[in-house]
């Protein structure tokens, strides 16, 4: 598929892998199918093509979704499904991979963490992206060669960052503890509020972000302690 650019030249939106087989193996011409497109349409129709390749990185699969919905402020995921015939929770995954910390996005194309090991490193928040590079820096130190399994990823995870908000001793509901925060219910890095991004997680009432937790913790503990009857003997200041 190519569109007219200027006089008798003519660029190609869809299928330069072909033409350049074609020139390859010595032909001198290659149907085609010449269309008329903008600037942005054009850039659509290739982008498609290009998601459906078979080898694509699933960076650069998350990078073409994120051009698509850009194109057109009024997409949906919806839409762009449908244009590259995967699921809508296929594509919202992918996206969540370009929240991946810039350094860890390098041990991505390298070959040396899997989608799996991105799938749940992406899911952190930047605080704790930053934690399991430094974890994996003092690894190395210690002369590990290789990036962790994905178990052991996920198992350090549910271990030193997720939190089960039922063993909370403040409300889930309690939107006014921590005003920015809103209520845990509510809030969209608990697990069940956003199932899709935590298909494998069974407890639905699952904090991803800790620091939020413990800054409602401090808060809950603020208030008993103002409401405390006078001859309330404080043991302990942490």
């Amino acid at each position: 598929m190519v569109r007219l650019k200027g006089n008798h030249t003519f660029q190609i939106v869809c299928g330069e892998r072909r033409w350049r087989a074609s020139k390859a193996a010595g032909k001198t011409s290659i149907p085609a199918r010449i269309v008329s497109l903008t600037d942005e349409e054009a850039l659509e129709y290739a982008t498609v093509e290009n998601l459906l390749r078979e080898e694509m990185h699933e960076l650069e699969e998350a990078e073409s979704y994120q051009r698509l919905l850009a194109m057109n402020p009024a997409s949906r995921l919806a839409m762009v499904a449908e244009r590259v015939g995967k699921s809508v929770s296929h594509i919202h995954r992918r996206l969540q991979l370009l929240k991946l910390h810039s350094k860890l996005k390098q041990y991505f194309p390298e070959g040396q963490m899997t989608a799996a090991h991105a799938w749940i490193l992406a899911r952190l928040q930047p605080r704790d992206q930053n934690e399991v590079l430094n974890q994996i820096h003092q690894a190395a130190k210690k002369g590990a060669v290789e990036f962790p399994s994905v178990a052991r990823l996920q198992e350090w995870v549910e271990a030193n960052i997720w939190l089960d908000l039922n063993g909370a001793p403040f409300s889930k509901d309690d939107a006014a503890l921590l005003p920015e925060a809103g209520s845990c219910t509510t809030c969209p890095k608990r697990t069940g509020f956003n199932p899709s991004l935590f298909p494998e997680v069974k407890a639905k009432d699952t904090c991803t972000d800790r620091e939020c937790f413990r800054r409602k913790l401090r808060a809950f503990v603020e208030i008993r302690v103002k409401e405390a009857p006078p001859e309330t003997v404080r043991i302990s200041t942490a």
